[in-house]
């Protein structure tokens, strides 16, 4: 064998041993620094105690200021004449006692003359009856002419009394000789129609202007059917409306509608201002809007939780509730609830098994939702 054979052969016995000698053992791994200890699911998961809702908004809805039935009056002038002028315009704001329209009503111009005509013939048929009712007692006429005498005393009375209650309102109306009045209007409102041209003859029974009695407004309120239970009738409002900013305005429930509407199937909840409250009450105009928020103590057995605390699962609104939070969070169970309103960031609960101090999760419940749904609720 060469030199250079033996040293071919003296090099791969060498790479054949170091070979064999990796193979018996495995190299010490490089240093590698410690990772984080990833958290405990227990720190992830975070309870609070139910508590019971006291004086709470029950559910925020859309309100509108309208005028009920009976609010709209037509009105007409309480004599008959002849309309001269309208003293307001159509969609003006009036108060009690100002001028509407001035009228002339000629009959009212010698009703001093008609007055003393009538007292006399009156005085004259009522002598006329007694002088029969002696004569009668006597038997020197019969019972028919006594009658037919007092039914014409009685309408001579009667149209003295008419022309007297004429003279009064005249007094009221502001009429002198002239026979010339005024107009006045009965309430504040505000002027909706005029339906009599001026220089138009009227009279009591036909209407001449329609007034809307803004004092009357209310702030309505559809309340859906699911929820006229949980609002009852001991509810107020709190109005936020579109058009103010500087804050809500207070209202007390008027009435509710007897009946639940057919096709929205809400109940009308009317609101009006605590009486005297001047500063709500002019606020209250026809058409004006905003969010209504229904406020009452809460029914019994009705808690508020936090939103945060609510889920869905398999369809249902879900509470998940920890017998020993402490011990296994993560094991909390899920509770079906019943969500009766929201508002903000609370929400108004109840169901079965749920009581005060209940223990119920307020963070990490996503977490406890996935481990339900894994079907991993344990540590």
């Amino acid at each position: 064998m060469t030199a250079s054979a033996r040293a071919s052969a003296l090099a791969l016995s060498a790479l054949v041993v170091l070979a064999a000698a990796g193979c018996g053992s495995d190299p010490a791994p490089p240093h590698v620094p410690p990772s984080p200890v990833a958290p405990d699911l227990r720190d992830r998961v975070g309870f609070a105690p139910l508590e019971a809702a006291t004086d709470a908004t029950l559910v925020t809805l859309p309100g509108e200021v309208v005028l009920p039935t009976g609010a709209s009056q037509l009105l007409a002038p309480p004599v008959a004449g002849r309309l001269r002028a309208w003293t307001v315009a159509l969609g003006a704001e009036v108060a009690a006692g100002d001028v509407l329209a001035t009228f002339e009503s000629p009959d009212l111009a010698d009703l001093e003359a008609r007055e003393r005509e009538l007292a006399s013939v009156a005085a004259a048929r009522r002598r006329l009856v007694a002088t029969e009712r002696a004569q009668l007692a006597e038997g020197l006429i019969g019972a028919p002419s006594l009658y037919e005498h007092q039914l014409a005393a009685n309408e001579a009375s009667a149209q003295l009394e008419a022309v007297r209650a004429q003279l009064a309102s005249r007094g009221s109306l502001g009429a002198d000789a002239s026979a010339e009045w005024s107009w006045r209007a009965p309430a504040a409102g505000v002027v909706a129609a005029l339906s009599c041209p001026v220089g138009a003859m009227t009279a009591p029974d036909a209407p001449c202007l329609t007034l809307l009695v803004v004092s009357r407004a209310e702030l309505l309120v559809h309340v859906p059917e699911r929820l006229t239970e949980v609002v009852g009738d001991h509810v107020r409002a709190v109005w936020h409306p579109v058009s103010r900013s500087e804050g809500a305005l207070d209202l007390v429930l008027a009435r509710i509608d007897p009946t639940i509407d057919p096709l929205s199937r809400t109940r009308a909840h009317r609101f009006a201002p605590r009486p005297g409250d001047a500063s709500v009450a002019r606020w209250l105009v026809p058409g004006a809007s905003g969010r209504v928020d229904l406020v009452a103590a809460a029914p019994a057995g009705v808690f508020a939780v936090s939103r945060d605390a609510l889920t869905r699962l398999e369809g249902a609104d879900v509470l998940y509730v920890a017998d020993d939070p402490a011990a296994a969070p993560t094991a909390a169970r899920p509770q079906p609830v019943t969500v009766i309103g929201r508002h903000g960031e609370l929400a108004l609960v109840r169901g079965d098994g749920l009581a005060p101090g209940v223990q119920i999760a307020v963070r990490g419940v996503f977490l406890l939702k996935s481990l339900s749904v894994l079907g991993d609720g344990g540590e």
